[in-house]
C-alpha cells in the first residue's frame, strides 16, 4: 500500500504562523468592534435621555394648551349650559337583542389549539353560543314555465301571470324594489348601477333604473291624488318649499306635511298660487309657515309662523349688535325660549289649562313691554314690524296646544330631498320632477302609517298599496 504524501515540518511551521497572524489580525478587529458598540451605546443612551427630556417639555406644554383653554371656557362659558360628551345621565344603554329564532345552526368543532398552535385536540362536553345577524347578497335566476290553460266557459286558451314575472318583466320584484328605495332616499342611478354590480353581482343599468322609477310613480298616481286630498282636508298643514332644477331651470319643490301625510310638489312657482291650488280657496285648518310672504294672505282657518324662524333671527341680530339691541334681542329669545317651553310642558303634562293661561299671559306681556321699550336700530326695528305684521299669529300656539310652535315638521320632511339634490343637482326633466313627487309623497306617508319604505315599494309595485292602508280614516290628521 502506497502512502499519501505527509506535509513536511517546514510548510507545518509555516501554515502554524499564518494561522497565528489571521488569529492575531481578528483579535484587533474585535478589539475595534468592541470600541464602536461602547461608542454607539453611549450615543443611544444619550438619545433617551434627550427623547425623555423632550417628552417631559411636550406633556408641560400639553397641560399649559389645556390649562389655558379650561380658563378661556370658564371665561366664556357658564359651566351649566356646556354639554358633555356621551349619553345623558341617567340613560340605560342596550345592545342588540337576541333574535327569538335562527334560521340556520352551524356547528364548529376545535381543530388546533388557539394557544400552542397544535392540531392534537380532542372534544370535551360544553359549548358556547354567539348568534350572529347577517345578509346574503346572491343572484337568484328562475325560469318561469307559464302552463297554458284552456276555459270551457269562453272556450279561450290562456297563460297564468305570477306577480313575480309579469310579460315583459326581465328584473324580479325584489331588486325593483330595492332599486327604487334607493332611488327615493337619494341615491343616484349611476350609484345604484354600480351597488348592484359590485354588491349582488347584477348587471342593471341606470336606464333600467329610471324606467322603473317612472313605472313605479305612474302605478303610485291614485295614491298620490288621495295623499293631496288627505292634506286639503287635514285640520293642520306645515308648509315649507325649497330649490329644485328640472333641466337646468330653476323651480321650487312644496311640501305639505302633517303627522298623518305628506305631499310633494314640484312647480315653476313660488308664488302663493301653489299652496291655494293644493289647499283650495276655502282651506278651514291651520296653516304653519315660516314668514315669506306668499303665505302671508293664504285662505285658511289660521296660520301660525314659526317661532323657531324667529328665534334664529333675533340671535343672528344679538351676535353683531349691542348696547340696547342687544338687550332687547336677548330680552326677547328669553321670551320666546320660554314659550316654547310652556309649551312643552303643557303637551307633556306637566302644567294644566290653568297654568298654562297664567304662563300665556305673562310671555305676551312680557312681549309687549319688549316692544315699546325697543331702541331705534334698524334691526330692531325690523324685528319689532315683524311682530306687529304677526301679533295675532305668533302666539297661536299657546291657545291651541295641538298645534305646533314651529316648521321643523316640513324640514324635516324636505330634508331627505335636499341631500338628494346635492347629488343630483335635481331632476333632468319634467317626468323626473313628477317622478320624484310622487314617490317621495308615497314613502314618506306610508312611514307615517308605520310602514317601512322597501316594502311600500314593494308592495306598490306589485299593486297591493291601497289607499285605505296607506291613508286610514281613523287616524287624526
Amino acid at each position: 500500500m502506497i502512502e499519501p504524501d505527509q506535509p513536511s515540518q517546514a510548510e507545518l511551521v509555516a501554515e502554524l504562523l499564518e494561522l497565528r497572524r489571521v488569529n492575531a489580525l481578528l483579535r484587533e478587529k474585535l478589539a475595534h468592534q468592541d470600541v464602536l458598540l461602547e461608542e454607539a451605546a453611549r450615543i443611544v443612551e444619550a438619545l433617551r435621555a434627550e427623547n425623555e427630556k423632550l417628552k417631559k417639555e411636550i406633556e408641560s406644554l400639553r397641560r399649559e394648551v389645556a390649562e389655558e383653554k379650561r380658563s378661556f371656557s370658564k371665561a366664556n362659558t357658564k359651566s351649566d349650559e356646556r354639554k358633555k360628551p356621551g349619553a345623558p345621565p341617567g340613560h340605560k344603554g342596550c345592545g342588540r337583542p337576541r333574535p327569538p329564532e335562527v334560521d340556520e345552526i352551524v356547528i364548529v368543532k376545535p381543530k388546533c389549539c388557539p394557544h400552542c398552535g397544535s392540531e392534537e385536540v380532542k372534544e370535551e362536553e360544553g359549548f358556547r353560543e354567539r348568534v350572529v345577524t347577517d345578509v346574503e347578497f346572491r343572484v337568484r335566476r328562475r325560469k318561469y314555465r307559464l302552463n297554458r290553460g284552456y276555459c270551457p266557459r269562453c272556450k279561450r286558451s290562456f297563460y297564468p301571470e305570477p306577480e313575480e314575472c309579469r310579460a315583459g318583466e326581465r328584473i324580479g320584484p325584489n331588486a325593483s324594489s330595492a332599486a327604487g328605495y334607493m332611488r327615493t332616499i337619494g341615491i343616484p342611478g349611476r350609484k345604484i348601477e354600480e351597488i348592484f354590480e359590485n354588491v349582488f353581482g347584477l348587471k342593471l343599468t341606470h336606464t333600467t333604473i329610471l324606467a322603473k322609477e317612472t313605472k313605479l310613480a305612474r302605478a303610485a298616481e291614485p295614491l298620490y291624488a288621495g295623499i293631496e286630498g288627505r292634506v286639503r282636508e287635514s285640520e293642520r298643514v306645515h308648509i315649507d318649499e325649497t330649490g329644485w332644477r328640472v333641466d337646468g331651470k330653476n323651480w321650487w319643490l312644496w311640501c305639505f306635511v302633517n303627522k298623518a301625510a305628506a305631499y310633494f310638489h314640484i312647480d315653476r312657482s313660488r308664488g302663493r298660487g301653489v299652496p291655494e291650488g293644493i289647499l283650495g280657496r276655502e282651506y278651514k285648518g291651520i296653516a304653519i309657515t315660516d314668514f315669506y310672504s306668499a303665505y302671508n294672505k293664504l285662505p285658511c282657518g289660521g296660520r301660525q309662523p314659526c317661532v323657531g324662524h324667529l328665534l334664529r333671527e333675533v340671535k343672528r341680530v344679538e351676535g353683531r349688535s349691542e348696547g340696547e339691541e342687544r338687550a332687547f334681542c336677548r330680552g326677547l329669545k328669553e321670551t320666546l325660549k320660554s314659550s316654547i317651553e310652556v309649551w312643552r310642558r303643557f303637551r307633556a303634562g306637566e302644567i294644566d289649562e290653568r297654568e298654562l293661561s297664567v304662563e300665556r299671559e305673562g310671555i305676551i306681556g312680557r312681549t309687549v313691554k319688549l316692544i315699546e321699550g325697543a331702541p331705534t336700530g334698524a334691526d330692531a326695528q325690523r324685528i319689532v314690524k315683524r311682530l306687529l305684521k304677526h301679533h295675532e299669529e305668533i302666539f297661536r300656539f299657546l291657545y291651541d296646544p295641538r298645534i305646533e310652535p314651529t316648521n321643523n315638521e316640513a324640514e324635516r320632511a324636505l330634508r331627505p330631498s335636499v341631500v338628494k339634490r346635492k347629488t343630483s343637482y335635481g331632476s333632468r326633466s319634467e317626468r323626473g320632477a313628477r317622478n320624484h313627487s310622487v314617490l317621495t309623497s308615497v314613502v314618506q306617508t306610508a312611514q307615517r302609517q308605520g310602514l317601512g319604505g322597501y316594502d311600500t315599494i314593494r308592495r306598490l309595485l306589485l299593486g297591493k298599496l291601497t289607499e285605505a292602508e296607506l291613508l286610514p280614516v281613523v287616524r287624526p290628521p
